[in-house]
Protein backbone atom coordinates (compact mmCIF):
# COMPACT_ATOMS: atom_id res chain seq x y z
CA UNK A 1 0.00 0.00 0.00
CA UNK A 2 1.51 3.41 -1.09
CA UNK A 3 1.70 5.81 1.61
CA UNK A 4 -0.85 8.69 1.91
CA UNK A 5 -0.71 12.15 3.25
CA UNK A 6 -1.32 13.40 6.98
CA UNK A 7 -3.82 15.75 8.19
CA UNK A 8 -3.22 17.28 12.03
CA UNK A 9 -0.84 15.20 12.58
CA UNK A 10 -1.85 12.35 12.39
CA UNK A 11 -1.61 8.98 10.24
CA UNK A 12 -4.26 9.11 7.52
CA UNK A 13 -6.29 5.92 7.34
CA UNK A 14 -7.28 3.68 3.89
CA UNK A 15 -10.88 4.65 2.33
CA UNK A 16 -12.04 1.21 2.29
CA UNK A 17 -10.24 -0.52 5.70
CA UNK A 18 -9.48 0.96 9.66
CA UNK A 19 -5.69 -0.18 8.81
CA UNK A 20 -3.36 3.02 8.65
CA UNK A 21 -0.92 3.06 5.49
CA UNK A 22 1.77 1.04 5.15
CA UNK A 23 5.29 2.53 3.36
CA UNK A 24 5.98 0.96 0.12
CA UNK A 25 7.91 -2.25 -0.06
CA UNK A 26 11.03 -2.09 -0.43
CA UNK A 27 13.42 -2.46 -3.72
CA UNK A 28 13.93 -6.40 -2.55
CA UNK A 29 10.50 -7.36 -3.74
CA UNK A 30 10.54 -7.34 -7.42
CA UNK A 31 11.49 -3.74 -7.45
CA UNK A 32 14.88 -5.59 -9.15
CA UNK A 33 12.50 -6.10 -11.82
CA UNK A 34 13.64 -3.09 -13.36
CA UNK A 35 17.33 -3.10 -12.72
CA UNK A 36 17.59 -6.55 -14.00
CA UNK A 37 15.25 -5.28 -17.19
CA UNK A 38 17.55 -2.22 -17.82
CA UNK A 39 20.69 -4.66 -17.72
CA UNK A 40 24.00 -2.61 -18.15
CA UNK A 41 22.63 1.00 -18.49
CA UNK A 42 22.60 0.85 -14.73
CA UNK A 43 26.13 1.99 -14.80
CA UNK A 44 26.07 4.81 -17.54
CA UNK A 45 26.73 8.12 -16.46
CA UNK A 46 23.67 10.57 -17.51
CA UNK A 47 24.18 14.32 -19.68
CA UNK A 48 23.11 17.14 -18.76
CA UNK A 49 20.85 17.87 -22.36
CA UNK A 50 19.11 15.78 -24.25
CA UNK A 51 21.22 15.13 -28.11
CA UNK A 52 18.08 13.38 -29.97
CA UNK A 53 14.78 12.55 -28.30
CA UNK A 54 13.21 9.50 -28.01
CA UNK A 55 9.32 8.73 -28.23
CA UNK A 56 8.88 5.46 -26.72
CA UNK A 57 5.58 3.50 -27.97
CA UNK A 58 5.52 -0.29 -26.92
CA UNK A 59 2.31 -2.23 -27.30
CA UNK A 60 2.59 -5.52 -24.86
CA UNK A 61 0.37 -8.61 -25.66
CA UNK A 62 -3.36 -7.61 -26.23
CA UNK A 63 -2.48 -4.42 -27.84
CA UNK A 64 -2.31 -2.05 -25.06
CA UNK A 65 0.14 0.76 -24.91
CA UNK A 66 2.53 0.22 -22.18
CA UNK A 67 4.65 3.24 -22.51
CA UNK A 68 4.30 6.46 -24.83
CA UNK A 69 5.92 9.76 -24.35
CA UNK A 70 8.38 10.64 -21.81
CA UNK A 71 6.57 10.44 -18.83
CA UNK A 72 7.68 8.45 -16.24
CA UNK A 73 5.17 6.70 -13.68
CA UNK A 74 6.28 7.45 -10.28
CA UNK A 75 4.17 4.06 -8.84
CA UNK A 76 6.81 2.23 -10.35
CA UNK A 77 9.96 1.33 -8.53
CA UNK A 78 12.51 3.94 -10.45
CA UNK A 79 16.67 3.09 -11.50
CA UNK A 80 18.77 4.56 -9.48
CA UNK A 81 20.94 5.71 -12.26
CA UNK A 82 18.09 7.15 -14.28
CA UNK A 83 16.13 9.12 -11.23
CA UNK A 84 19.73 10.50 -10.35
CA UNK A 85 20.24 14.46 -11.15
CA UNK A 86 22.05 14.37 -14.78
CA UNK A 87 25.56 13.96 -14.24
CA UNK A 88 28.11 16.89 -16.06
CA UNK A 89 29.28 15.31 -19.03
CA UNK A 90 32.89 13.86 -18.64
CA UNK A 91 35.00 12.95 -21.37
CA UNK A 92 34.29 10.83 -24.09
CA UNK A 93 35.18 7.42 -23.65
CA UNK A 94 36.07 4.97 -27.12
CA UNK A 95 33.34 2.99 -28.22
CA UNK A 96 31.91 0.10 -26.22
CA UNK A 97 31.73 -3.59 -27.37
CA UNK A 98 28.95 -5.68 -26.15
CA UNK A 99 27.30 -8.80 -27.44
CA UNK A 100 23.53 -8.22 -27.83
CA UNK A 101 23.24 -10.89 -25.71
CA UNK A 102 24.53 -9.55 -22.64
CA UNK A 103 22.06 -6.64 -23.00
CA UNK A 104 18.93 -8.79 -23.66
CA UNK A 105 16.35 -8.91 -20.88
CA UNK A 106 14.99 -12.05 -21.93
CA UNK A 107 17.10 -15.18 -22.68
CA UNK A 108 16.50 -15.54 -26.30
CA UNK A 109 18.21 -18.62 -26.87
CA UNK A 110 15.68 -20.01 -24.22
CA UNK A 111 12.98 -19.44 -26.86
CA UNK A 112 13.83 -20.72 -30.40
CA UNK A 113 10.16 -21.18 -31.10
CA UNK A 114 8.67 -18.32 -29.43
CA UNK A 115 7.83 -18.31 -25.33
CA UNK A 116 4.33 -18.99 -26.08
CA UNK A 117 5.44 -22.30 -27.51
CA UNK A 118 7.98 -22.72 -24.27
CA UNK A 119 5.31 -22.04 -21.91
CA UNK A 120 2.47 -24.30 -23.60
CA UNK A 121 5.25 -27.11 -23.50
CA UNK A 122 5.95 -26.32 -20.04
CA UNK A 123 2.42 -26.96 -19.12
CA UNK A 124 1.63 -29.74 -21.05
CA UNK A 125 5.05 -31.68 -19.99
CA UNK A 126 4.18 -30.41 -16.25
CA UNK A 127 7.60 -29.13 -15.96
CA UNK A 128 7.74 -26.93 -13.05
CA UNK A 129 11.36 -25.90 -13.18
CA UNK A 130 10.54 -24.76 -16.44
CA UNK A 131 7.59 -23.08 -15.81
CA UNK A 132 8.78 -21.15 -13.25
CA UNK A 133 11.79 -19.89 -15.83
CA UNK A 134 9.10 -18.99 -18.47
CA UNK A 135 7.12 -16.80 -15.50
CA UNK A 136 10.08 -15.16 -14.42
CA UNK A 137 10.52 -13.86 -18.24
CA UNK A 138 6.83 -13.13 -18.08
CA UNK A 139 7.38 -10.71 -14.91
CA UNK A 140 9.77 -9.06 -17.05
CA UNK A 141 7.62 -8.45 -20.29
CA UNK A 142 4.55 -6.93 -17.43
CA UNK A 143 7.49 -4.64 -16.75
CA UNK A 144 9.07 -3.61 -20.66
CA UNK A 145 7.04 -0.24 -20.38
CA UNK A 146 8.51 0.93 -17.31
CA UNK A 147 11.73 -0.40 -18.52
CA UNK A 148 11.08 1.42 -21.89
CA UNK A 149 10.24 4.86 -20.41
CA UNK A 150 13.97 4.62 -18.45
CA UNK A 151 15.90 3.44 -20.94
CA UNK A 152 14.15 6.91 -23.03
CA UNK A 153 14.64 8.73 -20.14
CA UNK A 154 18.51 7.79 -19.93
CA UNK A 155 19.09 8.28 -24.06
CA UNK A 156 17.11 11.50 -23.93
CA UNK A 157 19.38 13.28 -21.48
CA UNK A 158 23.25 12.06 -22.43
CA UNK A 159 25.23 13.60 -24.71
CA UNK A 160 28.13 11.55 -24.42
CA UNK A 161 29.21 9.75 -27.44
CA UNK A 162 30.29 6.76 -26.01
CA UNK A 163 27.99 6.45 -23.34
CA UNK A 164 24.93 7.64 -26.16
CA UNK A 165 26.35 4.42 -28.71
CA UNK A 166 25.75 1.79 -26.08
CA UNK A 167 22.27 3.31 -24.73
CA UNK A 168 21.58 2.80 -28.68
CA UNK A 169 22.79 -0.05 -28.71
CA UNK A 170 20.51 -1.31 -25.75
CA UNK A 171 17.26 0.76 -27.17
CA UNK A 172 17.97 -1.62 -29.95
CA UNK A 173 18.09 -4.59 -28.15
CA UNK A 174 15.00 -3.65 -26.29
CA UNK A 175 13.08 -3.58 -28.76
CA UNK A 176 14.08 -7.48 -29.61
CA UNK A 177 12.99 -8.25 -25.76
CA UNK A 178 9.45 -6.64 -26.36
CA UNK A 179 8.97 -8.17 -29.83
CA UNK A 180 9.42 -11.37 -27.99
CA UNK A 181 6.58 -10.20 -25.14
CA UNK A 182 4.33 -8.70 -27.78
CA UNK A 183 3.79 -12.34 -29.52
CA UNK A 184 2.15 -13.72 -26.37
CA UNK A 185 -1.55 -14.05 -27.30
CA UNK A 186 -3.60 -13.04 -24.40
CA UNK A 187 -3.57 -12.29 -20.95
CA UNK A 188 0.46 -12.25 -19.85
CA UNK A 189 -0.73 -12.37 -16.31
CA UNK A 190 -3.47 -15.44 -16.25
CA UNK A 191 -0.13 -17.28 -18.31
CA UNK A 192 1.93 -16.69 -15.11
CA UNK A 193 -0.15 -17.24 -12.69
CA UNK A 194 -1.00 -20.81 -14.67
CA UNK A 195 2.60 -21.55 -15.02
CA UNK A 196 3.38 -20.62 -11.26
CA UNK A 197 1.04 -22.64 -10.01
CA UNK A 198 2.46 -25.26 -11.72
CA UNK A 199 5.36 -24.42 -10.07
CA UNK A 200 4.05 -24.56 -6.52
CA UNK A 201 2.26 -27.42 -6.94
CA UNK A 202 5.88 -29.07 -7.38
CA UNK A 203 7.58 -27.07 -4.71
CA UNK A 204 9.91 -25.13 -6.94
CA UNK A 205 11.81 -22.95 -4.17
CA UNK A 206 10.61 -19.05 -4.95
CA UNK A 207 7.32 -19.95 -6.66
CA UNK A 208 5.07 -19.68 -3.24
CA UNK A 209 6.65 -16.34 -2.80
CA UNK A 210 6.04 -15.21 -6.60
CA UNK A 211 2.26 -16.61 -6.55
CA UNK A 212 1.73 -14.85 -3.29
CA UNK A 213 2.81 -11.54 -4.46
CA UNK A 214 0.85 -11.83 -7.58
CA UNK A 215 -2.47 -12.22 -5.41
CA UNK A 216 -2.86 -15.44 -4.66
CA UNK A 217 -1.41 -15.58 -1.22
CA UNK A 218 -5.27 -16.93 0.35
CA UNK A 219 -4.66 -20.40 -1.21
CA UNK A 220 -3.29 -22.89 1.59
CA UNK A 221 -0.93 -24.59 -0.58
CA UNK A 222 1.05 -21.31 -1.40
CA UNK A 223 1.09 -20.08 2.41
CA UNK A 224 2.41 -23.85 2.86
CA UNK A 225 5.21 -22.98 0.05
CA UNK A 226 6.34 -19.19 1.49
CA UNK A 227 6.37 -21.20 4.61
CA UNK A 228 8.94 -23.40 3.51
CA UNK A 229 10.87 -21.06 1.36
CA UNK A 230 10.96 -18.84 4.55
CA UNK A 231 12.84 -21.71 6.12
CA UNK A 232 14.92 -21.95 2.99
CA UNK A 233 16.84 -18.55 3.17
CA UNK A 234 14.53 -16.46 0.77
CA UNK A 235 13.97 -13.23 2.10
CA UNK A 236 10.98 -12.16 0.58
CA UNK A 237 9.08 -15.24 2.28
CA UNK A 238 10.42 -13.86 5.68
CA UNK A 239 9.23 -10.77 4.63
CA UNK A 240 5.62 -11.66 4.08
CA UNK A 241 5.66 -13.45 7.58
CA UNK A 242 6.82 -10.86 9.47
CA UNK A 243 4.06 -8.03 7.99
CA UNK A 244 1.73 -10.59 9.00
CA UNK A 245 1.04 -11.37 5.04
CA UNK A 246 0.67 -15.19 5.76
CA UNK A 247 -2.36 -16.40 7.67
CA UNK A 248 -0.81 -19.58 7.95
CA UNK A 249 2.15 -18.51 10.21
CA UNK A 250 1.89 -18.54 13.71
CA UNK A 251 2.62 -16.42 15.97
CA UNK A 252 5.40 -17.95 16.83
CA UNK A 253 6.99 -17.76 13.16
CA UNK A 254 5.74 -14.07 13.10
CA UNK A 255 7.61 -13.03 15.63
CA UNK A 256 10.69 -14.86 14.77
CA UNK A 257 10.81 -13.65 11.43
CA UNK A 258 10.81 -10.21 12.74
CA UNK A 259 13.48 -10.91 15.02
CA UNK A 260 15.47 -12.20 12.44
CA UNK A 261 14.79 -8.81 10.73
CA UNK A 262 15.79 -6.84 13.51
CA UNK A 263 18.86 -8.52 14.22
CA UNK A 264 20.06 -9.72 10.64
CA UNK A 265 20.01 -5.90 9.42
CA UNK A 266 22.97 -5.24 12.08
CA UNK A 267 24.52 -8.36 11.41
CA UNK A 268 28.01 -7.55 9.08
CA UNK A 269 28.08 -11.11 7.75
CA UNK A 270 24.70 -10.33 5.61
CA UNK A 271 26.04 -7.06 5.04
CA UNK A 272 27.99 -6.10 1.71
CA UNK A 273 26.81 -6.80 -2.51
CA UNK A 274 24.22 -9.33 -3.00
CA UNK A 275 23.07 -9.51 0.40
CA UNK A 276 19.08 -9.63 1.68
CA UNK A 277 19.15 -5.79 2.40
CA UNK A 278 17.42 -6.26 6.01
CA UNK A 279 18.36 -2.83 6.55
CA UNK A 280 15.22 -1.74 4.11
CA UNK A 281 12.90 -4.58 6.13
CA UNK A 282 13.29 -3.13 9.67
CA UNK A 283 13.25 0.23 8.42
CA UNK A 284 9.80 -0.77 7.41
CA UNK A 285 8.86 -2.59 10.00
CA UNK A 286 10.10 0.27 12.49
CA UNK A 287 7.68 3.01 10.71
CA UNK A 288 4.76 0.70 10.72
CA UNK A 289 5.69 -0.15 14.59
CA UNK A 290 5.23 3.28 15.39
CA UNK A 291 1.58 3.63 13.68
CA UNK A 292 0.73 0.19 15.22
CA UNK A 293 1.64 1.89 19.24
CA UNK A 294 -0.54 4.68 17.98
CA UNK A 295 -3.46 2.44 17.47
CA UNK A 296 -3.56 0.40 20.55
CA UNK A 297 -3.46 3.99 22.32
CA UNK A 298 -5.19 6.31 20.20
CA UNK A 299 -5.73 9.05 23.17
CA UNK A 300 -2.01 9.40 23.51
CA UNK A 301 -1.03 12.16 21.76
CA UNK A 302 2.70 11.75 21.81
CA UNK A 303 2.09 8.30 20.16
CA UNK A 304 0.03 10.41 18.08
CA UNK A 305 3.06 12.89 16.85
CA UNK A 306 5.18 9.88 16.42
CA UNK A 307 2.97 7.31 13.76
CA UNK A 308 2.91 10.66 11.63
CA UNK A 309 7.01 11.48 12.03
CA UNK A 310 7.02 7.74 10.78
CA UNK A 311 5.77 8.32 7.40
CA UNK A 312 7.83 11.53 7.25
CA UNK A 313 10.91 11.61 8.68
CA UNK A 314 14.27 10.08 7.37
CA UNK A 315 15.06 7.60 10.05
CA UNK A 316 11.32 7.85 11.16
CA UNK A 317 9.38 4.94 13.51
CA UNK A 318 10.21 3.05 16.04
CA UNK A 319 13.35 1.62 17.36
CA UNK A 320 13.10 -2.21 17.03
CA UNK A 321 14.92 -4.02 19.71
CA UNK A 322 15.75 -8.15 19.45
CA UNK A 323 13.17 -10.64 21.39
CA UNK A 324 14.51 -11.78 24.56
CA UNK A 325 12.07 -15.15 24.26
CA UNK A 326 14.24 -17.94 23.80
CA UNK A 327 11.92 -19.58 21.55
CA UNK A 328 11.54 -16.79 18.99
CA UNK A 329 15.25 -16.42 19.25
CA UNK A 330 15.91 -19.98 18.82
CA UNK A 331 13.54 -19.85 16.07
CA UNK A 332 14.88 -16.93 14.31
CA UNK A 333 18.42 -18.50 14.53
CA UNK A 334 17.51 -20.74 12.56
CA UNK A 335 16.21 -17.87 9.96
CA UNK A 336 19.05 -15.95 9.98
CA UNK A 337 21.48 -18.94 9.35
CA UNK A 338 18.99 -20.00 6.49
CA UNK A 339 19.71 -16.59 4.79
CA UNK A 340 23.18 -16.81 5.43
CA UNK A 341 23.75 -19.95 3.50
CA UNK A 342 21.63 -18.87 0.94
CA UNK A 343 23.94 -15.74 0.33
CA UNK A 344 26.73 -17.75 0.87
CA UNK A 345 25.74 -19.86 -2.05
CA UNK A 346 24.67 -17.60 -4.36
CA UNK A 347 28.12 -15.44 -4.01
CA UNK A 348 29.71 -18.87 -4.86
CA UNK A 349 27.62 -19.00 -8.06
CA UNK A 350 24.77 -21.17 -6.81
Amino acid sequence: MRPTGMASGAPAMDQHTDRAPRPRRPLIWGGCLLLSVLGAAGWLGLGERPAEPVAAEWRGAGGASSAQGTSRDPSLVSNPVAGAAPAAPGPSRGPLSIPDEALAAIPWHRYPSGMPAAADLALQKRDARQAYAVAADLQVCQGMGAALRALESQLNRTTDAARRQLLQQQWTVRQKDAAYCQAIPGDVGALRLQLLALAVQQEVPGSGTDLALAGQGGQPAVMKQVLQEMALGHVRALSMVADGMVAAATPLQVAAARDAIVRGARDPDLQGPGGPELDKELDFLQRHAAVDAWKADPGNGGKREAASRAWIDAQGGARLEPSTDSQVRALADQYLAALKRRQKAHQNGG
